[in-house]
């Protein structure tokens, strides 16, 4: 639920509990105790301010959400519509993008260094990105072998390079102008375990499947920089055990000639 795409979340709570993401069903679970009745007195969206019985704080929700009902009651129209005793509100109604805590490249030389994405039989990358430059790096894991992924604009347009072990592979993202437009681009680039290969720009998707080998082992991954001219919001990778980036600068690609694959 990372792609940027809208989902659907229902709960289901009678004794046991019944999770649904778009109306598929998911998680299931049965409550302990005889204690079934559950009462409770403010409803909170976006972030939690009464923390007694938490051990631990969940980050604070960034993104859109709408038709939240609970027990037939629309809670969000009511706020809106002042239907309601009590709504406090600083978020916004509308849609609009939302850019999280972008990182900006302003040299050629910097970098991102991200923990390795652990992507051996599949993975789910997510990203947003706005650039004026026709070509540079987004993104670069190399690892043992030549087993590699790299995501990089090239005149304008976005290449998915990888080698899972039988070489390199290439799949050209499909977008109908050039994405150097200086205006933010959603990307979602995945792999599942029957290797078939999935990349998303905005609303255009390809999808190729490979033979061979179907695994990726990978070490030490960066970020690139778009040629000193732009911006990429914290990569999300549903595959990477941590968030922690260090920033550095320096060559990320040494040794490895990605040219005849452009």
């Amino acid at each position: 639920m990372t792609s940027n795409d809208k989902s659907t979340l229902t709960l289901c709570f009678r004794k046991r509990v019944h999770i649904f993401v778009n109306f598929d069903f998911s998680l299931s679970g049965q409550m302990a105790g005889d204690h079934t009745r559950l009462e409770f007195h403010n409803i909170e969206t976006g972030i939690i301010t009464e923390r007694r019985y938490l051990s631990s704080v969940p980050s604070n929700f960034i993104g859109h959400l709408q038709s939240l009902t609970f027990n037939g009651m629309a809670y969000i129209d009511l706020c809106k519509n002042g239907d309601i005793d009590y709504c406090e509100l600083n978020a916004r109604f509308g849609f609009r993008n939302i850019i999280a805590d972008p990182v900006t490249f302003k040299t050629k030389s910097s970098y991102v260094a991200l923990a390795t994405l652990q992507a051996y039989t599949s993975m789910h990358l997510f990203f947003q990105f706005k650039t004026t430059s026709l070509d540079g790096l987004i993104l670069y894991n190399s690892g043992d072998g030549n087993d590699f992924i790299v995501v990089e604009l090239v005149k304008g347009y976005l290449h998915y390079v990888f080698d899972l072990g039988n070489g390199a592979n290439l799949i050209k993202g499909s977008s109908n102008k050039p994405l150097n437009d200086n205006q933010w681009h959603n990307v979602m680039i995945s792999r599942d375990t029957s290797n078939l290969h999935t990349v998303k720009i905005d609303t255009k998707i390809t999808t190729q499947i490979t033979a061979g080998a179907r695994n990726l082992d990978l070490k030490m991954g960066s970020g690139g920089n778009c040629q000193g001219k732009g911006e990429i919001v914290t990569v999300s990778v549903l595959a990477m055990p941590a968030t922690k980036a260090e920033a550095k600068c320096g060559p990320v690609c040494v040794g490895r000639d990605l040219s005849k694959h452009k």
